[in-house]
């Protein structure tokens, strides 16, 4: 339940932050911190704005000035939608035309990305979140 969910988050973050799980559970505990508080810590690395934060990816992604930002475009669902979500179920007919695994992955980049930007590099010839 709930504990184990605890107990993997702060496994995964004592692994990945190079910390002990003890200073996370005995010190910090399950808060929600402010950025200076949580870079103090050494929860994050530090605070940039979405200009500095794209540009550090880039460098990081080493794609040089040779890329794009796309940004799927995204149909606004309703709050209970949101909330809830939907089930999708394809038609046969969706099935046999080849249409299912497209509609898929539409749903799988476009559909929960809304607030994501995505770096791409290379020509972009074909939209999948139209």
């Amino acid at each position: 339940g709930v504990n184990n969910e605890y107990e993997n988050f702060v496994n995964h973050v004592a692994k990945n932050r190079n910390m002990e799980p003890e200073m996370i559970r005995n010190k910090m505990g399950a808060q929600i911190f402010d950025n200076k508080t949580a870079q103090a810590y050494g929860l994050i690395d530090g605070t940039q704005y979405r200009s500095e934060a794209i540009s550090s990816l880039v460098k990081l992604a080493k794609l040089g000035d040779d890329y794009k930002l796309v940004k799927p475009i995204h149909n606004r669902k309703s709050l209970m939608n949101q909330l809830l979500g939907v089930i999708y179920k394809p038609s046969l007919s969706r099935l046999q035309s080849g249409q299912f695994a497209e509609q898929i992955l539409r749903q799988q980049v476009c559909g929960n990305s809304h607030q994501l930007t995505l770096a791409y590099y290379g020509r972009l010839t074909n939209s999948i979140c139209r």
